[in-house]
């Protein structure tokens, strides 16, 4: 009999405070100007008050990396990544796409995942 996954949270800066939210539930994270917007697995979006470095630092730990210098996405998905094209699709059917310069590191992650 398997274990169920116990969700991980994280607090996250909003314009009006904070929020909690179950990591497995975020599909990635776009800047956006001056804006962090993270978008929910659903597709819905929200608003942070954070800056994507500040993410990165945080959540890499978790499963997600940087693949482009404005999208940070959650590697512990559903998501076909095809390596030609550098496009990601999510099983919502949103597409990010990967920098030429960070396809090996995506590819290599998503590898190391799987072992």
């Amino acid at each position: 009999m398997e274990k169920e996954e116990i969700p991980v949270y994280h607090t996250f800066k909003v314009p009006v405070g904070f929020a909690q939210i179950p990591l497995q539930t975020i599909s990635y994270f776009i800047n956006e100007g001056s804006k962090t917007k993270m978008f929910y697995n659903d597709g819905s979006d929200r608003i942070l008050s954070e800056s994507l470095k500040n993410l990165e630092a945080i959540l890499h730990e978790y499963g997600f990396i940087r693949i482009h210098q404005r999208c940070i996405l959650n590697l512990r998905q559903e998501l076909n990544f095809c390596t030609k094209t550098r496009v990601i699709t999510l099983p919502n059917k949103n597409i990010v796409y990967v920098a030429k310069d960070r396809v090996s590191t995506v590819k290599n992650a998503l590898l190391k995942m799987a072992r």
